[in-house]
């Protein structure tokens, strides 16, 4: 920019330039250490995001439901009243779909087995499954030869013919449960007629907003006789509690940290300008006696503090993406998005710094 005259002779472009020269060389290495330490904070608080990120992966692709509740025909009671005492207690955005299943043994007798009817308002997803008899949760199995699963019952026994495995977990952990079978409506009900009762289950799939009130509330509920029963429930957020107690404190520390080391990095910045204050001063005064504007200088004064301020928040950014890209290829699953939304929030927050740090530094400076 220096060697284009033609842009130097146009109004104060030339006083702009010097001062921009001065301003990179005399704070080449505040701008320096400034770059580098928001490029700690923000790397630090995306990766902390990306863990948290992927252990949610994690739960939902191990536990599909908020929560499951599995009763035996007939005792679906305390069931109710558990999603009864959830609703009363406020727990937002619940959906509740109940659904029959039967428990029955493999010929052996040694593994159980879930069946359920296949449909996609209860199985996401499975609307090209409706025509097969399909294993969930279980991809290999003892039990099933030349693609044949015997089921026995105290009414008889059933041959059902396996068109697909698979390792999807589509149902949370269930206890005694070997593995899930989805089987056509008809074929279902062809079982369910000749099983006994006391093999017959009924199944409540829970739906919710997760958040740290919601894990309080399960939390308490947990510890109380309703919980305390021969009902089975797998309950997402108390099956992963202490992934869930980990990243919530993971989350504070890592904004209390970057708070505070983002307010010293502030401070640092303002102590940088209050420095060269007093000169800046000699020099905008000499400047409005040779005709300058206050206008003209303002402007440029802007510019030089801009420089100070949003050189290190580009050079943090690009060692942010740099470093995202590469936990990327450690970390499967992940997104940007969240990064994009970290990067938005540490520039937004050093703009109004740099508003704030402006208006005041003019107003000692002319």
């Amino acid at each position: 920019m220096n060697n284009k005259e033609k842009r130097q002779l146009n109004g104060i472009k030339m006083l702009t330039l010097i001062s921009l020269r001065k301003r990179l060389y005399y704070n080449a290495k505040i701008i320096f250490i400034v770059s580098i330490l928001l490029s700690a904070i923000m790397i630090s608080i995306g990766a902390i995001q990306l863990y948290i990120e992927k252990n949610s992966q994690r739960m939902q692709s191990t536990h599909p439901q908020g929560a499951l509740f599995v009763a035996s025909k007939g005792k679906e009671n305390k069931i109710e009243d558990i999603i009864a005492e959830l609703k009363r207690q406020g727990i937002k955005d619940l959906h509740m779909n109940k659904w029959k299943g039967l428990k029955i043994s493999s010929e052996s007798g040694k593994k159980q087995f879930l069946v359920i009817q296949n449909d996609p308002s209860f199985i996401k997803d499975e609307d090209s499954l409706k025509n097969n008899n399909y294993i969930f949760n279980n991809k290999k199995t003892d039990d099933i030869t030349n693609e044949i699963l015997k089921l026995k019952s105290e009414k008889g026994e059933r041959d059902l013919k396996v068109k697909n495995m698979n390792g999807k977990k589509v149902l949370n952990p269930i206890d005694g449960i070997e593995g899930i079978i989805s089987v056509p409506k008809n074929t279902f009900s062809e079982i369910y007629k000749t099983t006994i009762s006391e093999k017959r289950l009924s199944l409540y799939k829970l739906d919710f907003k997760e958040d740290a009130k919601i894990y309080n509330i399960l939390k308490k509920l947990s510890d109380t006789t309703l919980f305390k029963s021969d009902n089975l429930h797998s309950i997402r957020l108390l099956d992963y509690e202490n992934t869930v107690q980990l990243s919530s404190i993971l989350r504070l520390t890592g904004l209390f940290i970057c708070l505070v080391l983002f307010l010293a990095l502030a401070s640092l910045l303002w102590f940088k300008l209050y420095e060269d204050m007093n000169d800046d001063k000699k020099v905008f005064h000499s400047l409005r006696k040779v005709g300058l504007t206050a206008k003209e200088i303002k402007r440029t004064l802007y510019i030089q503090i801009s420089v100070i301020f949003f050189v290190p928040l580009s050079l943090g950014g690009l060692n942010l993406f740099i470093a995202t890209n590469a936990l990327q290829n450690i970390l499967e699953g992940i997104t940007i998005y969240s990064i994009i939304v970290i990067f938005l929030i540490f520039g937004v927050s050093q703009f109004i710094i740099y508003l704030i740090s402006s208006y005041f530094y003019s107003k000692k400076v002319l």
